[in-house]
C-alpha cells in the first residue's frame, strides 16, 4: 500500500496533505511524497553525520544549510538529535555539543546511501568541516 503525505524538507517530519506548516519545526517547506511503509525489522543502511557545535544557532544554521544542499536525499532523512552541554568557566557561560543527523535507506536504496556519503565527502572543505560521516548496515535478527 502506498501512502501520500507531506514531508518537511527541513526536518523530515511527515504530516497530512492538508497541512501547510510542519508541526515539528514550523517550516512551510513541505513537499508531497509517496512512500510504502516498511517493516521496521527489514535490513537497511543508516548514514549518520555528527558535527561538533558551540551554539544552538550555529547547529541549526548548519543543519538547514546541509538539508538545502542535499534535497535529492531528503526523502530518506529521518531526523536529528542535538546535545548541548553548558558550563561556567571563570563566570562566563560556555556551551558545546553535537548535532547528529540520520538518513535511513532500505536494501533497494543501497546505492543512494553510497551516493549520499560521496556527496557529503565532496562538501569538504566547507560545509562538512569538523563533521564525522558514518554509514552502517543494520541486519535485524531476532534470537528469541
Amino acid at each position: 500500500m502506498k501512502i501520500r503525505t507531506k514531508r518537511c524538507q527541513l526536518c523530515g517530519h511527515k504530516t497530512g496533505l492538508l497541512n501547510t506548516i510542519c508541526s515539528s519545526c514550523d517550516s512551510d517547506a513541505l513537499e508531497i511524497i509517496v512512500y510504502e511503509p516498511g517493516d521496521d525489522h527489514e535490513p537497511g543502511y543508516v548514514v549518520t553525520v555528527i558535527r561538533k557545535i558551540t551554539t544552538m544557532d550555529a547547529g541549526i544554521t548548519w543543519h538547514y544549510s546541509l538539508l538545502e544542499n542535499l534535497k535529492e536525499y531528503n526523502i530518506w532523512y529521518d531526523g536529528h538529535e542535538v546535545e548541548i552541554l553548558k558550563a561556567v568557566d571563570d563566570a562566563v557561560l560556555m556551551s558545546a555539543g553535537e548535532f547528529t543527523m540520520y538518513w535511513n535507506f532500505g536494501m533497494g536504496d543501497a546505492q543512494k546511501a553510497i551516493e549520499l556519503t560521496g556527496k557529503l565527502f565532496s562538501m569538504r572543505p566547507g560545509l562538512m568541516d569538523l563533521s564525522l560521516i558514518e554509514i552502517e548496515f543494520h541486519d535485524v535478527v531476532d534470537f528469541d
